[in-house]
């Protein structure tokens, strides 16, 4: 095991956003960054994001700021998720730190 490979050392990325981004902003910029494909997030609160089914009941997500996801109680700033996506051998986990604009 190497250990500092965030699939095998299950070791956690943090991922600071300001509280203005969207969550698609967010997804983008991930997915571009670490070489995903199709993320699925599930945190404490459930599913940030996904595929599939998973994607069409958390849809009215993606628009929504950091700041609105916390205000609505679908995240809790600080949050851990675990990042599953096809182009991964097992999960990823990331936490994120939604700072002030």
């Amino acid at each position: 095991m190497k250990p500092d490979c965030l699939v095998c050392s299950r070791s956690e990325k943090l991922h600071k956003v300001v509280e203005t981004e969207t969550l698609t902003t967010y997804i983008e910029r991930i997915t571009t960054e670490m070489q995903l494909r199709k993320p699925t997030f599930r945190g404490a609160q459930g599913y940030l994001c996904g595929t599939g089914v998973l994607a069409q009941g958390v849809a009215f997500k993606m628009e929504l700021t950091f700041k609105q996801l916390i205000a609505d109680g679908h995240i809790a700033n600080n949050e851990s998720f675990t990042v599953i996506d096809e182009n991964i051998p097992g999960n990823l986990f990331v936490k994120i730190q939604v700072d002030p604009e």
